[in-house]
């Protein structure tokens, strides 16, 4: 059962199919917890696998491996890699999470292993975001001249006008850090 102000979802099965493993989230007013929890079928024996608040999915992949998908960009979405830790058959963790691909440009989620843990399906998602300009007509009831801001293919969030109305303000993670940066219109 969840507790108060928490929910579960995205549940499986142990490879053995003795265990339920499921995502367990968490919103307390002072932190949020996103944990891959696992219980026997009877809802007894919970163990925490792993505590993750860039996690995206995850598997039980063999009886003693489950991978998950964590973003390591905390301010974009598209750096996700895959991280695995050493399991007991009851879901205790053996081992400190050990990233395992060197991957970015994609998030991950959907993961899938096939029963004898020898096949692996995921979804790779790509998000693309697109600054457009229009203008107003007839009292802002419709717009017109639709047209693209060509910036460059980062992920650029748009954030408000200069006060003048010639340039934008947006966001970019072009580097290390997510910054803002003036664009002239």
């Amino acid at each position: 059962t969840a507790g108060r102000r928490s929910s579960f979802w995205e549940v499986g099965w142990s490879p053995a199919s003795d265990r339920l493993d499921y995502w367990y989230f968490s919103h307390q007013e002072d932190r949020r917890d996103l944990e891959v929890r696992s219980c026997a079928l009877d809802g007894s024996n919970e163990v925490i696998i792993v505590n993750e608040q860039r996690m995206g999915s995850f598997t039980w992949v063999t009886p003693d491996r489950l991978i998950y998908s964590k973003s390591g960009d905390p301010g974009g979405i598209e750096s996700a890699n895959l991280w695995e830790i050493r399991v007991a058959r009851d879901g205790t963790p053996q081992s400190s999470p050990r990233k395992i691909t060197d991957w970015s440009g994609f998030s991950v989620d959907g993961m899938s292993a096939s029963a004898d843990g020898k096949r692996f399906q995921f979804m790779r998602g790509i998000s693309r975001v697109s600054i457009y300009l229009a203008d107003w007509e007839n009292d802002a009831k419709r717009i017109k001249n639709l047209r693209p801001v060509e910036i460059d293919d980062n992920y650029n969030l748009v954030l408000s006008w200069m006060p003048d109305s010639q340039a934008i303000i947006f966001s970019s993670k072009r580097a290390a850090t997510r910054l803002m940066y003036k664009q002239a219109i």
